[in-house]
């Protein structure tokens, strides 16, 4: 809701609509219809969440700053674990 309120109330123009499968766009063709990726990884979510201040006032500051601690725990757990596919391609054992 508080980002409609803030595209209305900052006259925000809406894209133009891609009716294209966006998967077989070249980057170029992507970056000239306007479409930017995803954060590639919860790391780089939470790094564009501290940015928007939109999400930040829609939470409240202690919402916001307990969900971004969450979040940064949440990465740390992942990033230190070791996936069977590491171990197959990177630990030669034989």
């Amino acid at each position: 809701m508080e980002a409609g309120l803030d595209g209305v109330e900052n006259k925000i123009e809406a894209p133009a609509p891609v009716e294209t499968n966006i998967y077989v766009m070249t980057e170029d063709e992507r970056k000239a219809a306007g479409i930017k990726d995803l954060p590639s990884t919860l790391h780089n979510a939470v790094k564009a969440l501290q940015e928007d201040e939109v999400v930040k006032s829609a939470l409240g500051e202690h919402i916001f700053t307990n969900f971004v601690e969450a979040k940064k725990i949440e990465w740390s757990s992942y990033a230190a674990f070791v996936s069977q596919w590491e171990i197959d391609n990177y630990l030669n054992l034989y």
